[in-house]
């Protein structure tokens, strides 16, 4: 795992700070296309026990980091209508995609999200 960066380069300057906050393994394939003038927003969403999202759509692509816990995603897009994410899993959910995230487990679910929008 790396954090983008090569390492040819000089030294960053010491004040420099950086953190990775979530590492994930994709579970697909996907492209994503960002054009100039896109808004990206990231989001940390906290799901804690017995909680849901609520039936949802989003107006623009997601990708998903799940940090902790296990999400439950329910989507009609899905094979079986349900999928399951865990921790260290990344996912791609498509704009106007009607789902909901449930975490059935003991643990709060923790999700880093980045919305890929239309200018704003």
């Amino acid at each position: 795992m790396t954090d983008g960066r090569t390492t040819d380069h000089s030294t960053p300057d010491a004040a420099i700070d950086m953190a990775t906050v979530a590492v994930a393994t994709a579970t697909a394939s996907f492209a994503m296309r960002v054009v100039e003038g896109s808004s990206l927003v990231l989001s940390r969403v906290r799901i804690p026990p017995g909680g849901t999202t609520g039936e949802h759509r989003h107006d623009c692509p997601m990708l998903v980091i799940v940090e902790s816990g296990s999400l439950t995603h329910h989507a009609a897009l899905h094979p079986a209508g349900t999928r399951f994410y865990r921790a260290g899993e990344a996912f791609l959910e498509g704009a106007d995609h009607l789902h909901e995230g449930v975490n059935d487990g003991a643990e709060a679910v923790v999700l880093w999200m980045v919305a890929l929008g239309p200018a704003s």
